[in-house]
């Protein structure tokens, strides 16, 4: 039985929105990275090693340790409150000898750098599935960030714009000025734009 019949599906979704290939199987890969299988012991071997050599958790406390467990100590120990590994538990394989150890054996440096992303990007202990699940909420939650910025951008124009035009009219209410300077006033109040009082260092 396939690991996940509806891969084909999945690896569309990948390409479509761009995200990171390191959260795809090894299909993707044309094989050039292990199964899912593999990168869940590797997984398992890192938390036990990040459990005893970086916490306060012995040997006793995690030989028994699979899957479950591992996954629940990743979730609740190692990730940061912005879903991310922490950052005195990030991943870098060729400084950590005893994971170099176990997984430069698979002769795939792709292998390596998928492990890492997933480890260090809070996707560790998650089927195929539920990797593209959260990357896709993240990219959702990137992009309502994005809109929220650029409203926010919007009204604050928008109110400049009001508030200069509404003292241009005091002027031109208030203030004895030449029919000359009133036409030309009027006219400059007419041509402001939300544009013109966009944040400089704005993009949109």
């Amino acid at each position: 039985m396939d690991e996940y019949p509806d891969w084909k599906a999945l690896n569309e979704i990948v390409e479509m929105y761009g995200i990171d290939r390191s959260l795809a199987t090894n299909r993707m890969w044309g094989g050039k990275i292990p199964s899912d299988l593999v990168f869940s012991t590797w997984e398992q071997f890192v938390v036990r090693n990040v459990a005893t050599t970086k916490l306060d958790k012995t040997y006793a406390d995690v030989k028994d340790w699979g899957p479950r467990e591992c996954g629940d100590y990743y979730r609740s120990v190692l990730l940061g409150d912005d879903g991310n590994v922490r950052v005195d538990y990030k991943l870098r394989v060729a400084n950590n000898r005893p994971v170099n150890d176990l997984v430069s054996g698979s002769g795939s440096e792709d292998a390596i750098k998928v492990l890492e992303y997933r480890w260090n990007n809070g996707f560790c202990f998650l089927d195929y599935r539920k990797r593209i699940d959260l990357a896709l909420d993240r990219h959702i939650y990137s992009i309502g960030m994005e809109a929220n910025n650029l409203v926010q951008k919007m009204e604050a124009a928008m109110d400049a714009l009001k508030q200069v035009r509404g003292e241009l009219t005091d002027i031109i209410k208030l203030h004895p000025i030449s029919d000359r300077a009133r036409y030309v006033l009027e006219n400059i109040k007419e041509e402001l734009t939300v544009r013109q009082f966009w944040p400089a260092d704005s993009d949109e």
